[in-house]
């Protein structure tokens, strides 16, 4: 419900007020209402313009107490009841035109209203997928998701509750069938809140998409590796094991000498030691990416280990 300061006779309902009205303009509703209640019920309507409301509303801002994603068609009507109600109203200079009110409110409605509900489908729609730890942001709150292609970080602890690389595949697929689902109405929210064309909004979402997809590839990729207790596994800052399959052909083809290399008795011998050395360095000057990198320093650290135990 709108945050409207209202009669107590009417309670919370603008749509009373029309209503009790019964005709435009302040003497008949004046002669229903005393002027305290008058004043209250109208007053709100003078602290803003009816224009003003109006882009706020197209700019999805919060509009009498409630964000604009949220308004409802009963919203948008009890706004243009109250108006109708406050025809001729006035204070200090300023009038109330329910008219102008009532042609603003509409003018909004008729291109906020859709988004909206399209909105709510997509929350319907979160409340049937199957996850097991992670919530789901509004999807208004992707426009400020980030990604760091070289770092490798991006805002889906902050967003989802946990980061991509730390979520379960059932969990992973929940995340990309929800951002999906925001592909209804958010290209058309980025275009009225943030400027942005229509691809922009798209283009951002499967970016978001992007990441959990390709996760979900290399985890089986990696399933079909030969796996020894030997195996040189690396974890990102947030704990997670970094798939060897999220990573480039050269990082991948270093990391399997090493495993190999560390699953035999002899384990490094000088030829596999100048290999291995020789591929981390190509890895670094080759790659910024930040998964490769922390193999490549893991491969270096577990050489010279091995070096230095070397009698």
């Amino acid at each position: 419900m709108l945050r409207l300061a209202l009669p107590a006779i009417i309670g919370a309902s603008m749509i009373g007020v029309a209503a009790l009205a019964q005709d435009q303009g302040p003497a008949r509703t004046g002669s229903q209402w005393s002027a305290e209640e008058y004043d209250k019920a109208c007053a709100p309507l003078l602290k803003t313009s009816a224009g003003d409301t109006r882009l706020n509303l197209l700019q999805f801002k919060t509009v009498f107490g409630k964000p604009a994603i949220r308004w409802a068609e009963k919203d948008y009507q009890q706004v243009i009841d109250l108006a109708r109600a406050c025809h001729g109203y006035s204070k200090q200079g300023a009038m109330v035109d329910g008219n102008n009110w009532r042609a603003m409110i509409e003018g909004a409605r008729d291109k906020v209203l859709p988004v909206a509900e399209r909105s709510i489908q997509v929350d319907e729609f979160a409340s049937g997928l199957a996850k097991d730890a992670i919530k789901f942001p509004q999807c208004s709150q992707l426009l400020e998701f980030e990604i760091d292609p070289v770092s490798m970080k991006d805002s889906s602890a902050e967003m989802f509750g946990q980061s991509f690389m730390l979520m379960s595949d059932k969990d992973l697929n929940a995340a990309i069938q929800y951002v999906n689902e925001c592909l209804l109405f958010v290209p058309d929210y980025a275009q009225a809140v943030k400027g942005w064309r229509e691809a922009q909004g798209k283009e951002h979402l499967n970016k978001i998409m992007d990441k959990p997809l390709i996760i979900l590839k290399r985890r089986l990729e990696w399933r079909d590796w030969e796996k020894r207790p030997s195996d040189l596994i690396v974890q990102d800052e947030s704990g997670a094991v970094i798939p060897p399959t999220m990573t480039s052909r050269t990082t991948r083809e270093m990391i399997l000498r090493f495993n190999k290399a560390a699953a035999l008795i002899r384990r490094f011998t000088p030829e596999t030691i100048s290999i291995l050395v020789k591929l981390a360095d190509d890895v670094t000057m080759e790659s910024k990416n930040a998964y490769d990198i922390a193999y490549a320093e893991a491969v270096r650290r577990r050489v010279q280990d091995e070096i230095f135990r070397r009698p």
